[in-house]
């Protein structure tokens, strides 16, 4: 196996310059007679550096092209995407859909739409993963494709969960819950416990939160999906919060932050300092508070990640500070407020405008 990568590797220098002048890959010698099965597990296990990366996604591709069956094609045109750089992400979109239209096939289509939503979304354009979660419904829905309708039910649930429509979230993610219980008991049945319970408490259930939370510690524990715990011990310390448990809630989202920090997930990162700010704050000890709630205006202002509940950290800084007699820093959390509030309105205007007659 050793030998074969440094084979491939060396055949990668000699070749690349004639790579970028023709624009075209062509499959080393090596790797002609293997099969696309093969190069996916090389892909995935043997493969320690880019250039490997690049030289196996790039012969699963090209072998899935000389087959001609547009649904490998995108599927390798997926395996190339995620092992590439994020900024190359929606460009490898683009060139799923243009495969999927040309079949005309209405699970292709649309699973290339729900693709570039969960791209987008991912980029936090919350706008436009939910203008391609639409366009994914409308052929998803036409199809018999169980597990992409439920996809795509998730995925429409996360955008009303983002946008305050916590009762209609929770509608279709019950529906999702129900069927990956059966079909798809991993991640993906796992991810609607979560989202689910962080419905629930925005709703004030917090005994059904609660109980939803131990279901997702449980399962988790059971299928050894021990990435998602973090998760769910995030979703226990806010409901931990609202049911005035202030200690408690500082303690597991305490425990939870550092994987958030870790994966650079800025949504959970941003909305636990909150949480973080505001535990301390009820307990008196606003001196701590701060700087969380300084945390939240840090990510806004570098990553442009803002929601409705996060605006209570503007308002909490401004109080403070005019309790310190410090009009200057008052001044400077209340022109906060409003940017973050005029952030918040128009992304709000923008989604309510897509959703209107068609997500109803």
């Amino acid at each position: 196996m050793k030998i074969l990568q440094i084979t491939v590797a060396v055949v990668f220098f000699l070749t690349s310059k004639c790579f970028a002048q023709k624009n075209q890959f062509i499959i080393p010698d090596s790797l002609k007679s293997k099969n696309i099965e093969y190069l996916k597990e090389r892909l995935s296990n043997d493969s320690d550096s880019q250039k490997l990366d690049s030289i196996y996604g790039h012969s699963i591709l090209s072998k899935a092209k000389a087959g001609n069956n547009p649904e490998k094609v995108i599927e390798a045109y997926k395996t190339v995407m995620y092992k590439s750089g994020k900024k190359t992400w929606l460009n490898y979109c683009d060139s799923i859909m243009s495969v999927a239209l040309k079949s005309s096939n209405n699970e292709l289509i649309g699973s290339a739409y729900l693709t570039k939503g969960i791209v987008y979304y991912h980029f936090k354009q919350e706008s436009k993963a939910l203008d391609n979660y639409i366009l994914a419904d409308q052929f998803i829905s036409k199809t018999h494709n169980q597990y992409l309708i439920h996809k795509t039910k998730y995925s429409i649930a996360s955008i009303k969960y983002y946008l305050g429509f916590y009762d209609e979230s929770i509608s279709l993610l019950k529906e999702c819950e129900e069927y990956f219980r059966v079909h798809e008991p991993g991640n993906p049945r796992l991810l609607s416990l979560h989202l689910l319970s962080l419905c629930y408490i925005k709703t004030k259930q917090y005994n059904l939160a609660a109980a939803t939370i131990d279901l997702g510690y449980r399962e988790a524990i059971n299928l050894d999906e021990l990435t998602i715990i973090p998760y769910f011990t995030n979703a226990e310390g806010r409901n931990e919060f609202f049911k005035k448990n202030y200690k408690n809630a500082i303690s597991k989202l305490n425990k939870s932050l550092p994987h958030f920090i870790q994966s650079n997930d800025i949504a959970n990162t941003s909305t636990t300092n909150l949480y973080l700010g505001r535990s301390y704050w009820e307990l008196g000890n606003k001196e701590k508070a701060v700087p969380y709630f300084k945390k939240v205006d840090e990510t806004f202002k570098k990553d442009k990640f803002m929601k409705e509940d996060l605006i209570e950290a503007y308002y909490l800084l401004a109080q403070y500070y005019e309790s310190k007699g410090d009009t200057t820093e008052q001044l400077k959390y209340l022109h906060g407020l409003l940017e973050a509030e005029t952030f918040v309105s128009k992304t709000t205007d923008t989604f309510l405008k897509i959703c209107t007659g068609i997500m109803t």
